[in-house]
């Protein structure tokens, strides 16, 4: 939990800087893309330290598009429903992570190693990046 906390850290810091270059939906696609290359890369040897990379990794850019998602959320959406928008959004948010434990409980057998989890895993951070192509790159 640490390491993928040091992530979240490096997140905000780093976020403020890569949306400047790279745009708000780019970045957002990059981070997606990062997870699914990253994810299968370093998850599936199931070692401790490819491991510890792979949680600092995915805090990182799960964090990143986050904190570019509320951003973009709260800068579109009309202030008569920002904090609505926003409160639904983030109850999703938290529900999806909650929803993925459960998943994951379910699926993991008893040593918690699962080659088809860490694979279905990439394939939605994959199914996100190519998504993200469809919105426009300023």
């Amino acid at each position: 939990m640490g390491v993928s906390g040091a992530g979240f850290f490096v997140a905000a810091v780093m976020t403020p800087w890569a949306v400047a270059r790279l745009g708000q939906y780019r970045w957002i696609m990059v981070c997606s893309a990062t997870a699914a290359v990253l994810e299968p890369a370093l998850g599936l040897p199931f070692a401790p330290v490819p491991m510890l990379i792979a949680a600092f990794v995915l805090g990182l850019v799960t964090q990143g598009a986050k904190i570019t998602t509320d951003t973009v959320i709260q800068s579109t959406v009309d202030d008569s429903y920002r904090g609505r928008i926003f409160s639904l959004y983030d109850v999703l948010f938290n529900m999806a992570f909650v929803g993925a434990a459960a998943v994951a409980a379910l699926m993991l057998p008893p040593d918690g190693r699962s080659a088809p989890l860490v694979i279905t895993v990439s394939l939605i951070y994959a199914a996100v990046a190519a998504g993200m192509t469809r919105f426009p790159h300023p």
